[in-house]
């Protein structure tokens, strides 16, 4: 076997652990508020799962809920933002999870002539849920304006959306079999090295 060889068996050993496409299990729960005083609002649904399998560096974009309110016109303890947050909660590839926050608010302008409601996200809407030895999976939600209407709110809803993007992939710790494989390896190469470059004495 040549040093080349064992240079290359090395290096397979320790990328033996790359990343590759893995799945992404879940769930989320909506928070809004749905009584007492600001913009009174409803998420449909307030909770679902989560399924999908990615790539380091790809996305994919899921449908969280749609949001709505029974108010028919903003009034004035309406206009104070109340907050609103998803609750992200991953099971796979591990247990790991994080909290997106925003708020709901009730907009009107020209005295009243148009209004409606707004939903809007803290950091433009990305968080980052960190995982495992250094992975990431960003998630981005959308802002969303919903129940436009001329002269009072309607009972129209918005989507809101969310892309997940895994950003990163954690660091493989390899196992005691492949720390012991990979560190004969490279005591081998030493050997090897150090025997194909010892000068040997000339005899006499």
């Amino acid at each position: 076997m040549t040093i080349k060889n064992l240079l290359v068996g090395t290096a397979l050993l320790m990328s033996a652990a790359t990343a590759w496409a893995i799945p992404f299990t879940g769930t989320y729960d909506v928070s809004v508020n749905t009584s007492g005083s600001g913009l009174q609002v409803t998420a449909n649904p307030d909770s679902g799962n989560l399924l999908f399998n990615l790539d380091p560096g790809q996305s994919v974009w899921r449908f969280l809920f749609d949001i709505s309110t029974d108010e028919t016109t903003v009034n004035a303890d309406d206009v104070v933002p109340v907050q609103a947050s998803v609750d992200f909660n991953f099971v796979l590839p591990t247990t790991f999870g994080g909290t997106a926050n925003g708020d709901t608010v009730g907009v009107s302008l020209w005295s009243g002539l148009l209004q409606y409601g707004v939903l809007s996200w803290e950091n433009g809407g990305l968080n980052s849920l960190h995982f495992g030895n250094g992975g990431i999976l960003d998630v981005y939600l959308e802002d969303a304006t919903f129940a436009p209407g001329l002269g009072g709110l309607t009972g129209r809803s918005a989507a809101v959306d969310a892309k997940f993007t895994y950003r990163r992939a954690p660091v493989a710790v390899p196992e005691p079999t492949t720390l012991a494989l990979i560190g004969s390896g490279l005591l081998l190469v030493a050997w090897m090295t150090r025997r194909r470059w010892t000068p040997r004495n000339d005899r006499a």
